[in-house]
């Protein structure tokens, strides 16, 4: 079971003001693998307004959209939480499954955002998540559906955005991954 989970927590007349180049779309944000969450999320609206739980929503839906289109090509992914100190989110593509784990590692910083290297130290600690085996469809298609619906909700608002370098990477990586999706389902 793989679910996405978040809200935006911007006005409707907030983004309305945001330009291509201002566009800070925030709110909580929490992905579930079998029934085990990594985030912050609650249907709670007091809990939900509370800015401390505020991640950057197209961070995470660019590099999990982008994770989607190249984990069967590399076979690995390794994502920086970056709203967490030392805390990285590993997916390892087997068998047309992804295995999923939380990985903490003290005083080390050599991944960037995104690598699909191995390329961890020895010495990790695991968080929530210690290889959870989801299928690559389960997660694939979450990622697909969350990602379309969160930009068919800001482009909905506020069109301008589509000229967003971080949006236009989600709608890109999008367009290619349901384009691959129907070439697998006409063969």
């Amino acid at each position: 079971m793989f679910k996405i989970n978040y809200a935006i927590m911007d006005t409707e007349d907030e983004i309305k003001t945001f330009t291509p180049s201002d566009c800070c779309i925030t709110g909580p944000f929490e992905i579930v693998v079998n029934e085990k969450g990594h985030g912050d999320y609650s249907e709670d609206e007091q809990i939900r307004k509370c800015p401390v739980f505020f991640e950057i929503l197209p961070f995470w839906f660019e590099y999990l959209t982008t994770i989607v289109k190249e984990i069967k090509k590399h076979g690995y992914a390794l994502l920086n939480e970056i709203e967490s100190y030392n805390t990285w989110i590993e997916f390892i593509y087997k068998e047309n499954d992804i295995e999923l784990s939380i990985i903490r590692v003290e005083q080390w910083n050599e991944c960037g955002l995104l690598s699909f290297e191995r390329i961890l130290p020895p010495e990790i600690e695991y968080g929530e998540w210690k290889k959870e085996r989801i299928t690559f469809d389960e997660f694939s298609n979450e990622v697909i559906n969350a990602a379309d619906r969160f930009l068919r909700t800001i482009y909905s608002i506020n069109p301008t955005l589509r000229e967003d370098y971080t949006l236009g990477m989600i709608e890109k990586n999008l367009i290619a991954l349901k384009k691959r999706k129907m070439t697998l389902t006409k063969k």
